[in-house]
Formats: C-alpha cells, sequence, structure tokens
C-alpha cells in the first residue's frame, strides 16, 4: 500500500486537530472540576472585589478553550477532504510510431477537421409574431401660411394717411 503526500499531509493536519480538540476539552473538564468557593460576607463592596479577579480569569479561559476548539476544528474539517479527495492518475504518453528515416519524405495524413454546422441548418426559435396594430390617424389641419415682409417693403405698399393732430399745411 503506497500513500502519497496528499494523504501524508491530510493524516497529519487531522491528527493535529484532533489533538487540539482532545486538548481543548481536557482543559474545560480541568477548569470546571475545580472547586467553586461561594463567598460570604456581609461588605458588599468587599465580596465584589474578592469574586472580580476570579471572573476575569474565568473569562480568559473561556476565549482561550474557544480559540482553541475553533482552530482545532478548522484543522480536522481540512483535514478529512486532503484523505478523501480522489486520486489523480496522470496518463502515460504513447509513444510516437517511428518513422525509418530514408531519403523519402513521409506521406502527409490528411486531419479532416470537425465541419462546424451551418447557419442555415440551425433551427434558431423564432419570436411570436405580433399582429401589427395601425397608427391612428389624426384629424388633418389646414395649412396656414403667414407671409413676413421686411418694413420697408411694407412701408412702400402702404400709404402713409396724415394723423388728425398735424395740419394739411404742415404735411
Amino acid at each position: 500500500m503506497r500513500i502519497d503526500k496528499p494523504e501524508i499531509s491530510g493524516l497529519i493536519v487531522l491528527f493535529i486537530g484532533v489533538g487540539l480538540l482532545a486538548f481543548t476539552f481536557l482543559n474545560a473538564f480541568w477548569l470546571l472540576s475545580e472547586d467553586i468557593n461561594i463567598l460570604g460576607t456581609q461588605d458588599l463592596v468587599a465580596a465584589f472585589g474578592q469574586a472580580l479577579a476570579p471572573l476575569v480569569a474565568t473569562c480568559i479561559h473561556i476565549m482561550y478553550l474557544g480559540i482553541m476548539g475553533w482552530i482545532g476544528s478548522l484543522l480536522t474539517l481540512r483535514g478529512i477532504p486532503l484523505l478523501t479527495h480522489p486520486k489523480s492518475t496522470v496518463a502515460q504518453p504513447t509513444p510516437a510510431p517511428a518513422i525509418p528515416i530514408t531519403g523519402a519524405k513521409p506521406a502527409k495524413t490528411e486531419v479532416k477537421a470537425k465541419e462546424k454546422p451551418r447557419q442555415e441548418e440551425i433551427e434558431k426559435p423564432q419570436p411570436p409574431v405580433k399582429p401589427q396594430e395601425e397608427p391612428k390617424k389624426e384629424p388633418e389641419k389646414p395649412e396656414v401660411t403667414i407671409e413676413v415682409r421686411p418694413p420697408e417693403e411694407a412701408a412702400a405698399e402702404t400709404p402713409r394717411e396724415p394723423s388728425a393732430s398735424q395740419s394739411p399745411s404742415q404735411a
């Protein structure tokens, strides 16, 4: 039985992860099996002062155990796929047929490439044909043309009438 490199590394990572998890659970057991002392005192401030130090130490222990358990489980999860990963086989190259060296050139062999199907042969689904709606016709508007003339032409065509304030002698 031959063991490959991925299997060896998988076994190493798996055993390190399982060992770290076992050590974490043993530490947690030892932490919980310690004798818990309940303080009985009349002074409330002194009781908090005496209880605070063990509480901080216990919180640090719990964080330590949590991180160790997390890392141990990650290592175990990484080691299992390395062991169960299917072995990849490398195909041995086949030797090319030996061509005798002579004065004659070897005959060329024609290699036909796969022909691509022509566009006509490929059936494309046609989108459904929607009936075209007739455009709505607007009622016809009569055309109006406006002729714009320059002021000189307009003044030349219309004769000036004297205004009522002017007298005919002044004109």
